[in-house]
């Protein structure tokens, strides 16, 4: 658009000039002055309407052009708007028992068919501000997908889950009702009482649930693919 303008100034003063070169050369040939005094003034006329509109182009332009902006900026902030009423907000409570009893719970596991020795579970609870899904956990180097009620509604909780081996470098993806992508780091803590379970797995629960960054969350994952040591879980 500004190249545009450019060039349309260019050429409106190239016009003007030729249409002054013109007047001045008729004027020149004309003998009576009475009649150069006419076409003076209606060239003059010309030239001072080919102005008028030019500044009129130009202040239709520049409005315009400051309403798309305004539009622009609106829209933004409507979309900044939305996503902070979409966002969700939740906090956890601390099981004693990954082995509970689920009937009559609204459960969410990991999709994951491989040998983990450890189980860890927390009830999550969410806020009366939005919807959002637990859409996949990361442990162990690996993304795992969620299954079963991994939508968590307004005012209600779950309870969430996973087997692991490594308690380093675990995260969980969360979706909320506009497709916006949230991260959030567990740390982990051992059950206050040794579980005696067939399986003899060790039973953890949910010590923090942190949002961390995308960037930080890639970091994190290229520190743990490469085997960089981390801090310890306690």
């Amino acid at each position: 658009m500004k190249k545009r303008l450019i060039l349309f100034g260019i050429f409106f003063t190239a016009l003007i000039a030729v249409l002054i070169a013109v007047i001045i050369i008729i004027c020149n040939f004309v003998e009576s002055e009475r009649l150069s005094n006419i076409l003076l003034t209606v060239f003059a006329s010309l030239l001072g309407g080919m102005i008028t509109l030019c500044g009129v182009v130009l202040t239709i332009w520049h409005s315009d052009k400051n309403f798309d902006i305004a539009e622009h900026k609106r829209e933004i902030e409507k979309k900044e708007e939305e996503k902070k009423k979409a966002k969700p907000y939740f906090t956890f409570q601390m099981v004693q028992d990954v082995f509970c009893n689920l009937n009559d719970k609204k459960v969410c596991f990991e999709d994951c068919s491989e040998f983990m020795r450890c189980n860890a579970a927390a009830v999550i609870e969410n806020s009366n501000l939005s919807v959002f899904t637990i859409n996949q956990i990361y442990h162990d180097g690996k993304w795992h997908d969620i299954c079963i009620n991994n939508v968590v509604l307004p005012n209600s909780n779950i309870f969430f889950s996973f087997k692991f081996n490594s308690y380093f470098n675990i995260f969980i993806k969360i979706c909320d009702v506009l497709n916006n992508i949230y991260y959030y780091e567990i740390k982990l803590i051992p059950t206050l009482k040794l579980l005696n379970h067939t399986d003899s797995k060790s039973g953890f629960t949910f010590r923090q649930m942190r949002e961390i960054s995308e960037d930080e969350l890639h970091k994190r994952i290229a520190e743990d693919e490469n085997g960089e040591k981390q801090d310890g879980p306690f």
